[in-house]
């Protein structure tokens, strides 16, 4: 931990609602609520990117 211009500077964290929280977990270090959310996000951000551009994947949705 440094200090730069008076704030901590953290490589591997950042601090929210002053706790500190840790931004480098691996995916399998995730919660299965977690977890599932990104791939829900991940699905939907994909199934909208196929419609605008009138595309389809190659892999099973």
């Amino acid at each position: 931990m440094s200090k730069k211009w008076g704030f901590e500077v953290l490589k591997n964290h950042i601090r929210i609602n002053g706790k500190l929280l840790q931004t480098n977990k691996k995916f399998s270090a995730l919660k299965l609520k977690q977890k599932e959310w990104i791939a829900s996000l991940l699905r939907s951000k994909t199934i909208s990117l196929m419609l605008e551009h009138q595309r389809q994947t190659t892999g099973v949705i």
